[in-house]
């Protein structure tokens, strides 16, 4: 057998061993990246400045679920996405209950233009496409507005 051979056939051996061993690797990648992410989940703010920055964050996510409608279709995709946020902004609105409600959290907003800043930004995008919507795609507006409403109380 020549080394050319050898190497092939050492190579083709190996070749199974190799594929096993990413596989595996690339399983714990994962399972460390969604460890990761729950981990970020768990960590939520409990202070009103931390809370009201999340706030504004999810105001935004709020926005950019709704950028992406254009139709009924587009709107009941989008539905998933605004539910999970509705999630977040009851937590975040239990947790500054206990901090003062709404008026500590106005105060906070008053104090911190830039988180005040991007909460407003969001609001107006939001607030002009659900205008947008009612006017050009009203079945799509009724669905967001219903599922809004449901997942805000």
């Amino acid at each position: 057998m020549t080394m050319k051979t050898k190497l092939m056939t050492l190579g083709l051996a190996v070749l199974p061993l190799a594929i096993s061993s990413c596989k595996k690797a690339q399983e714990a990648t994962e399972g460390a990246a969604d460890s990761a992410k729950a981990a970020v989940a768990d960590a939520f703010p409990t202070d009103a400045k931390g809370l009201a920055g999340l706030a504004a964050t999810q105001m935004e996510g709020i926005a950019t679920q709704l950028e992406g409608i254009t139709d009924v279709e587009s709107a009941k995709n989008a539905l998933p996405g605004l539910e999970k946020i509705g999630g977040v902004m009851n937590k975040i609105k239990k947790s500054s209950e206990s901090l003062g409600g709404d008026d500590a959290m106005q105060k906070l907003l008053e104090s911190n233009p830039d988180i005040k800043s991007k909460f407003t930004a969001a609001s107006q995008k939001i607030m002009a496409k659900m205008m947008d919507l009612g006017k050009n795609h009203p079945e799509a507006a009724k669905i967001v507005n219903e599922k809004m409403q449901a997942i805000m109380k």
